[in-house]
């Protein structure tokens, strides 16, 4: 079951409000990430590294 875009929408509201780069979670979602791994840093400091690309 798929999220509609008002779901959608409030997720990546919440992810602007709390993660820095949230640029690099957009890029993410969409597939647009070169790298292995990228660092998604929180408005607190806190450094969360994911796998970007899965076989």
């Amino acid at each position: 079951m798929s999220a509609s875009l008002l779901e959608k929408a409030r997720i990546l509201i919440k992810a602007i409000k709390t993660i820095k780069n949230w640029h690099l979670y957009v890029a993410l979602y969409l597939n647009l990430v070169k790298n292995e791994h990228i660092i998604l840093e929180t408005r607190n400091g806190v450094k969360i590294k994911l796998q970007s690309k899965f076989d």
